[in-house]
């Protein structure tokens, strides 16, 4: 469905200039969320990938 493309799309964007064995830096919250999910912050060479991901129509900022 549409949702399964939009998440292809996104996987396509960052397999352009990450590859495997690349090192991401992840900075969670102090805990988990309520659901029991770690909520993150993932960087790559400096860059926010949360923040590059919305700003290129990949994602959007959901709170939790």
């Amino acid at each position: 469905g549409p949702e399964r493309d939009l998440g292809k799309a996104a996987t396509n964007y960052l397999s352009g200039f990450i590859k495997p064995g690349d090192e991401l830096i992840l900075v969670t919250e102090k805990d988990p969320d309520s659901f029991g999910r770690w909520i993150a912050t993932v960087y790559y060479k400096g860059l926010n990938l949360n923040d590059d991901l919305v700003e290129k129509g990949h994602a959007v900022y959901k709170q939790y």
